[in-house]
């Protein structure tokens, strides 16, 4: 009798496990749809002149990135900035966001 009931268990929990294999699949769809949504966010910056960026950011930019510059500057239509600022080199580079206030800010995803 428990020669019977151990390979059923067993069955029954292949079973189970490749259900659950089957599930993980969509998730990884739906990963691809968010991270393309993000992309088309990021569109909605325009390439703009540095030296039209409005004096907070660039004051944020002085004190608190220590030796970094801005190199490109990019804005939306609701005002926030987007910023890559670079090394005295162009050795190292950073991408960051902030309100025409100077504030910086996370993206929003």
């Amino acid at each position: 009798m428990k020669k019977i009931i151990f390979p059923a268990i067993v069955a029954l929990g292949m079973i189970g496990f490749s259900a659950t294999a089957q599930e993980t699949e969509p998730m990884q769809n739906d990963s691809t749809q968010v991270e393309s949504q993000t992309m088309q966010s990021e569109t909605e910056y325009k390439k703009i002149d540095k030296s039209i960026l409005p004096q907070p950011i660039k004051d944020a930019v002085l004190n608190d990135l220590d030796g970094m510059m801005v190199s490109e500057a990019y804005m939306a239509p609701d005002k926030t900035y987007k910023i890559v600022v670079s090394d005295m080199d162009n050795t190292e580079t950073k991408t960051l966001y902030a309100t025409e206030d100077g504030k910086w800010i996370k993206p929003e995803e």
